[in-house]
C-alpha cells in the first residue's frame, strides 16, 4: 500500500504519497508477524520432542529444521521489500530492482515483493513483465485493492479496456474509498470519451483527497467538459 500506484495514461507515471508507503509498510508488518508467530509455534512443538528418539520424531525434527530456514528467508524477504518500497519512493528504481529480486528468490509466496516489482517493471516500461507480476501478486492476495488499480492501468496501456474496467471495479469494491482508483478510472473514461462518468470519478477521488484529480476536474470545468 503503498508506495507505488503508478498512473500510466496521459498523466504519465508518478509515485503515490505517503498513504501508499505507509500501507504497504503496514502489510510488510503483517507479514513479519506471521513469520514470527510461526516461529514460536515451532519453538514449541520442538521443546515437546527435542529429546525423543523415535523415527516419526526425528523425521519431523527435520521438517522444522527446514521450516525454520524457509522463515528466516520469508523474514530477509520482508526486510528486502521494505528496503525497495523506500528506494522506489525515493527513485532508485534499478536499486529497487534489484532488492525485489532478491527477496522474491528468498520466498515466492510474498505478494507484496511481485507488487513493488511490477510496479518497478511499470516505471521501467516492462509492460509484460508488468502484469505478470501483479497476476502474481494478486493470486497471492486477492484482497489488496492496489495491486487491481495498477493492474487495470497495465490494461488499460495495453488496449485491455474491459479487463482494465473490471479490475477498477474490483479495486473500488475492495476499498470503496480508495481514491486512487477513481482518478485511475476517471482517466481511462476520458480517453473513451465517457466525460462524465470521467467527471464523476474525478469529483469522487478530489473529495476524496487526490489532489491530482482536483486539477483535472479543475481544469475539464474550465472546457466545459465537467458540471
Amino acid at each position: 500500500m503503498f508506495i507505488a500506484l503508478i498512473c500510466v495514461q496521459n498523466s504519465g507515471n508518478k509515485l503515490l504519497q505517503d498513504r501508499e508507503l505507509l500501507e504497504k509498510l503496514k502489510k510488510s508488518k503483517k507479514r513479519e508477524n506471521e513469520l514470527l508467530t510461526k516461529i514460536l509455534l515451532l519453538e514449541e512443538e520442538n521443546k515437546k520432542i527435542r529429546d525423543s528418539r523415535t523415527i516419526k520424531d526425528i523425521q519431523r525434527k527435520k521438517a522444522i529444521k527446514n521450516q525454520y530456514r524457509d522463515i528466516a528467508q520469508g523474514l530477509t524477504a520482508v526486510e528486502l521489500t521494505d528496503q525497495a518500497m523506500k528506494l522506489l519512493y525515493d527513485g532508485s528504481t534499478y536499486q529497487a530492482l534489484d532488492y525485489t529480486n532478491r527477496a522474491i528468490r528468498l520466498d515466492r509466496n510474498y505478494s507484496l515483493a511481485f507488487g513493488i516489482r511490477g510496479a518497478v517493471y511499470l516505471i521501467l516500461g516492462r509492460i509484460d513483465q508488468s502484469f505478470d507480476d501483479f497476476t502474481k501478486a494478486i493470486s497471492l492476495d486477492q484482497e489488496y485493492a492496489p495491486y487491481y488499480t495498477i493492474r487495470g492501468a497495465v490494461y488499460w496501456r495495453s488496449g485491455f479496456y474491459k479487463l482494465a474496467m473490471e479490475d477498477y471495479n474490483k479495486a473500488i469494491s475492495l476499498w470503496p474509498d480508495y481514491h486512487y482508483t477513481y482518478g485511475s478510472r476517471g482517466i481511462a473514461y476520458a480517453e473513451s470519451g465517457q466525460l462524465d462518468r470521467a467527471c464523476d470519478d474525478w469529483k469522487r477521488a478530489c473529495d476524496l483527497g487526490d489532489q491530482e484529480s482536483c486539477k483535472r476536474l479543475t481544469d475539464a470545468r474550465n472546457l466545459s467538459n465537467c458540471p
